[in-house]
């Protein structure tokens, strides 16, 4: 098992981090870490191809007959 080490926020380079092919798991709602998440998205460019992963879920079905939900 590796050491945790703290990395300051200014300091984190994701193009070192992520390795060509790698998937990057997105977390939602309120769980996202939005500083991470603008952070992989500012430095996208520059990273190896890799792919991403976000899981998209809804806590009601468009069919449950409620007329102010959309469709």
């Amino acid at each position: 098992m590796k050491t945790p080490v703290t990395i300051a926020p200014e300091a984190l380079d994701f193009t070192w981090l992520i390795r060509s092919g790698e998937t990057v798991g997105w977390a939602e709602a309120t769980a996202e870490p939005v500083f991470l998440t603008r952070l992989l998205d500012a430095q996208a460019e520059r990273c190896p191809p890799f792919r991403l992963f976000f899981a998209l879920t809804v806590a009601w079905s468009p069919n449950d007959g409620d007329p102010t939900r959309p469709a």
